[in-house]
């Protein structure tokens, strides 16, 4: 229902809540169409926690312009949802990492499903994983690149 999520390096405060809206620091976000395709875009990537033949094909075959792995998830569906990066993979995050950033993302309209192409947030505590991003058509062009196929 709500999510809150400090960095206190840069002194930033994103929150959200259910059907109201994200902030950054008491203003609201507003989603931005960036218009770029996969091969342009800015990915946040956690290799650590993939599959190894998924980590080996995109360290081989990135469908992504760049690369960064920030290494605070929380911060990281925060910063997709700013736009900062434009799509977003992890291989396994707990429920206390992602549920606050999760909800940042869906305020502004971003999509996320696992690997296995299944909701993200579930509330029974269990590890998942996620590929997202904010734009619609860039979140299917990166799932079918993924070769994730979503469940009904």
């Amino acid at each position: 229902v709500l999510g809150l999520v400090y960095d206190p390096i840069r002194r930033e405060c994103f929150a959200a809540r259910r059907g109201a809206g994200a902030w950054l620091n008491g203003a609201a976000i507003v989603a931005r169409e960036s218009g770029v395709s996969l091969r342009q875009a800015l990915a946040a990537v956690d290799f650590k926690r993939l599959p190894t033949s998924l980590a080996i094909r995109l360290v081989e075959h990135p469908p992504y312009s760049s690369q960064r792995s920030f290494g605070a998830v929380a911060l990281d569906w925060c910063w997709l949802a700013a736009g900062r990066y434009h799509v977003y993979l992890h291989g396994r995050q707990q429920l206390w990492d992602y549920a606050a950033g999760w909800l940042v993302l869906q305020e502004l309209g971003g999509q996320a499903m696992t690997l296995e192409g299944n909701t993200v947030f579930r509330a029974d505590g269990a590890p998942r994983s996620v590929a997202a991003a904010l734009e619609r058509p860039l979140f299917e062009e990166w799932v079918g690149w993924l070769g994730i196929a979503p469940h009904a």
